[in-house]
């Protein structure tokens, strides 16, 4: 047990040891005391717990110490810069290479989940995740590179190590390929990728005197794009690594950034002057030309042109997403142009098909709009230079890291920041939303005072359509006001009034208390809960005129059968007596009744029924292959029957 805190340490024979939250329940960090090349085994035989400063002894065979990561600055993400920031949709977690260790945090309450310490000796240099989501690939300042399972950080296959650190690190799914570059030793190394734990180096590209800037992989054609410090824009074909082709369309200027336009023979590159432009890529007769340009200026108001660090394009919305030198986050919308140049490419396509199309015709560029882009927002995201920036289209999220060691989460519709990753200690234990009492249906509010769920909102709603005509009823019986009884049709001006604890004058007080039956009225007369009622009953008696207990008695009738009998007469000291279950089923809830919606200070709300169509989808493919599966066999058993 680790005093001062919820943790407690576990070591088994095998010198593995494991941090439990015992508040959560679940293990919190693993440790290894072996690695393979360990000549003998450690045989643990004890271990212990330095207070101050907090470490970690483990005694066998050897002496070993684990010091505990201090966390000196409990506003940022880690101690150290976080290289990059990758967002995971499958089960909502945010994962931050820092150091040589990869932190995964709960995006739903921005809490840590669970770190992979130590998975190198060196540290992370490139991160990013695969098209899947399933590994990490990961490269280091030695030169080394490897896959890591996501789940559990363990080692799954390492690449072929380069001279120098790792810059690039990127995915060729659909050659089955891995691609890592190292910018100091202007190598580019293509590592086949179709087995679970085995890899193999297919080809070596060496860049000669120049140092490589940027790198991506278009999936359309087939090739690698290169950009280069002096300005060289270079593909070159992924399957073979022959080179197809260069072009300089920025002059001398360094290539900061590239992506790629899906479906499009097209590439968005910028350069370190603020130039972002449209270039043809092979293998299109006007490749190697640049269509379009614009200027990335600042927007500090001294109209100076901008380096842009990183570039995402969103295929889905057309939008261009820029974090630049000066750490402003915009957005352009390039939505006209991706038009125009969609337009050009049906325009070719039915020329080739009447085979009318001449020389003259390929060679003319496409008609693009030459207006610039609407920027549709720009916002100062950190005060350092950005690190990393990485989007999320279904949850419409942009994060950021920087070199101030934080980690922002942005709107990327708007640009309004959202939250930012901390390793605080302070953190706040999230409140329910919603408390179930065990046995019972009901669902209360967070005060205890009300039930929130749909099934009981339904029912009253129900009820109170049916009650309405006995309502009236009684208002012509008691004479009461006509114009107050009118405000009952009002759903809401009813459900205020059942808000009132009110004293059930049949059965008596909620809390009884000992004296005559003289003594008992006169406690309910002069109780918080009746003058509330009083209050709140008067409006439906005329002017002047008191309501005797027979009318008081049957409009409360009235209203208590309108919400389930006498469950609005027990006491908020009733409620909070009785013990409540905080797990419910969130969609029984009815969120439009909750007073407090979020259960804690975390301001992010990723999509839960995004998550939920896709598992559905799964769910409905493998049900069809199932089926499929069992239809051919049945049929393949008749015919040889």
């Amino acid at each position: 047990m680790i005093e001062g805190s919820s943790q407690f340490v576990s070591l088994d024979t095998s010198g593995t040891i494991k941090i439990w939250d015992f508040k959560k329940f679940n293990c919190v960090q693993t440790l290894s005391l072996e690695t393979v090349e360990d000549q003998h085994k450690f045989h643990p035989q004890a271990f212990g717990v330095i207070p101050k400063p907090r470490k970690l002894v483990l005694a066998g065979r050897t002496l070993n110490f684990f010091e505990y990561d201090r966390n000196y600055n409990p506003n940022a993400v880690d101690d150290s810069v976080a290289v990059g920031v990758c967002y995971r949709p499958q089960n909502n977690t945010i994962l931050t290479p820092t150091g040589n260790k990869i932190k995964v945090w709960n995006a739903l309450t921005g809490e840590i989940k669970r770190i992979y310490s130590d998975i190198s000796q060196a540290e992370i240099t490139v991160f990013k995740l695969d098209e899947l989501k399933k590994r990490c690939l990961i490269g280091f300042s030695n030169g080394e590179a490897g896959a890591y399972n996501v789940l559990n950080g363990a080692l799954l296959k390492t690449y072929t190590k380069h001279n120098s650190e790792l810059t690039h690190i990127l995915e060729a799914k659909d050659l089955g390929f891995i691609i890592t570059a190292s910018a100091s030793d202007g190598t580019i190394k293509v590592h086949t990728d179709k087995t679970v734990n085995e890899s193999e180096l297919a080809r070596v590209i060496t860049l000669q005197e120049v140092a490589l800037t940027a790198i991506i992989y278009q999936s359309l054609n087939k090739l690698i794009v290169t950009g280069t410090q002096n300005g060289i824009i270079a593909f070159w074909e992924a399957e073979t690594g022959k080179f197809l082709g260069q072009c300089a369309c920025f002059g001398q200027e360094e290539i900061a950034s590239i992506v790629v336009l899906k479906d499009l023979d097209y590439i968005i590159a910028a350069t370190s002057t603020g130039k972002i432009g449209i270039i043809v890529t092979p293998p299109s007769t006007l490749r190697y030309n640049k269509i379009f340009e614009f200027i990335n200026y600042d927007d500090d108001g001294l109209k100076v042109p901008v380096y842009p660090v990183h570039m995402i394009w969103s295929h889905e919305k057309r939008f261009l997403f820029i974090a630049d030198d000066r750490s402003w986050l915009k957005v352009y919308d390039l939505s006209d142009k991706i038009e125009d140049l969609y337009r050009h490419q049906e325009i070719e396509k039915e020329a080739k098909l009447k085979e009318v199309h001449s020389s003259k015709f390929t060679l003319r560029l496409p008609n693009i709009s030459t207006s610039v882009p609407n920027k549709l927002w720009a916002t100062k995201a950190h005060n350092d230079p950005i690190k990393a920036l990485e989007y999320s289209e279904a949850e419409n999220l942009l994060f950021t890291s920087a070199l101030d060691k934080k980690v922002k989460i942005w709107n990327a519709e708007t640009g309004k920041y959202i939250d930012a990753l901390q390793q605080k200690y302070d953190g706040v234990e999230p409140t329910p939303i919603a408390y179930k009492k065990p046995g019972f249906e009901g669902i209360y509010s967070p005060d205890l005072t009300a039930r929130v769920d749909l099934e009981h909102t339904n029912k009253v709603r129900n009820d109170f359509l049916k009650n309405q005509a006995e309502l009236r009823a009684l208002a012509e019986k008691y004479n009461i006001d006509s114009s107050a009884a009118s405000k009952l049709g009002s759903f809401k001006t009813l459900k205020t009034m059942g808000s009132v604890k009110m004293p059930n004058l049949e059965y008596g007080s909620a809390s009884p208390t000992r004296g005559s039956k003289k003594d008992k009225e006169e406690e309910k007369k002069d109780s918080p809960a009746n003058k509330k009622f009083e209050a709140k009953a008067s409006i439906f008696f005329k002017p002047g005129e008191e309501g005797d207990h027979k009318q008081r008695h049957a409009l409360e009738s009235v209203i208590l059968s309108a919400y389930g009998g006498d469950e609005i007469g027990r006491t908020l000291t009733d409620i909070e007596e009785e013990e409540f279950d905080p797990f419910y089923n969130w969609r029984k809830i009815d969120i439009n009744e909750l007073e407090v919606k979020n259960s804690s200070p975390w301001r992010l709300h990723v999509n839960f029924q995004e998550n939920k169509s896709n598992f559905d989808h799964h769910l409905s493919d493998v049900r069809k292959n199932f089926y499929d599966f069992i239809h051919f066999f049945n049929q393949d058993s008749e015919k040889s029957t």
